[in-house]
Formats: structure tokens, C-alpha cells, sequence
């Protein structure tokens, strides 16, 4: 079971929840925004999901597993980095982070840690790159393609 942190519940966040909720082998164990009126709408979508301010909160949790980012792109880098820093898979929206330096630097770290790092390349519409996320995961975790 994939265990999703959304951090960002702006414009595309609550599309990361809905989407990650609606996954059969995924659950939204938590949703992070600066601003609660945020996260309550956010909420209306996964009841019950741990909520918090600090994404460093949501991110600590061993039994999160993996982290949608959808921060502004100027926040991308840092907390990308911290996730994978921790062991988390990360799925970021577009673009991943200002510039191509940092962009190598997350992708060298993605796989020295052996973690899934995918930036929004599809329409959300689908679910298509969650599912595309929740595979790799679930490869990473069996040592399988596609998880199986």
C-alpha cells in the first residue's frame, strides 16, 4: 500500500488527493498546507487524513512512504530534497525546481536512495502519473517491475 503525503493544497493539490484517495493501493495518510482554510477543503476530499502546517511534520512519519508536491516551484527544490533525504518517493508538480543544477542534484539524490522522484509530465485528469507513481513505488518496494 502506497502511503501519500500531499504537501500543497492550492491548485493542483486537492486534484493529488482526490486522485490518490480514489487509488486501490493507495491511501492519503496526510495533508499539509500554510493555510487551514486550505486544508479543510482539502480534507472534504480523504476525511479523516492527518492534517498539518509543517510539511517537516508530515514528512518524519515512517509510515508515509511516499509525497506529492504541489508547493510553489520556488519551494520545490528544498522540500523535494528534504523527502528524498528521508527515503520518501516523490511525485512534484511542474517544474521540479528553477534550475538545472538543482534538477541534477535531486535526480543524483533520487538514485544514490534508490527512491522514485517524478515530475508532472500528464494530466491529473486521468490519474495516469499517479498510477504511473504508485507502480514505481511499488517496484522499488518488491525489487519487481510494475511491483509485482
Amino acid at each position: 500500500m502506497l502511503e501519500v503525503a500531499v504537501v500543497g493544497c492550492g491548485h493542483w493539490g486537492p486534484n493529488l488527493v482526490r486522485n490518490f484517495w480514489q487509488l486501490p493501493d493507495s491511501r492519503v495518510a496526510a495533508i499539509c498546507d500554510l493555510d487551514w482554510d486550505k486544508l479543510d477543503r482539502a480534507l472534504r476530499l480523504a476525511p479523516e487524513t492527518r492534517t498539518s502546517t509543517d510539511y517537516r511534520e508530515i514528512i518524519d512519519h515512517d509510515a508515509v512512504n511516499a509525497v506529492a508536491i504541489a508547493t510553489p516551484a520556488s519551494t520545490h527544490f528544498e522540500i523535494v530534497r528534504e523527502c528524498l533525504l528521508r527515503g520518501k518517493h516523490v511525485f512534484v508538480e511542474k517544474p521540479m525546481c528553477l534550475t538545472a543544477v538543482e534538477a541534477a542534484a535531486l535526480v543524483d539524490l533520487a538514485r544514490t536512495r534508490g527512491r522514485v522522484l517524478e515530475a508532472a509530465e500528464r494530466s491529473l485528469h486521468d490519474g495516469g502519473c499517479l498510477v504511473s507513481v504508485a507502480s514505481h513505488s511499488a517496484a522499488a518496494r518488491t525489487g519487481t517491475p510494475g511491483g509485482e
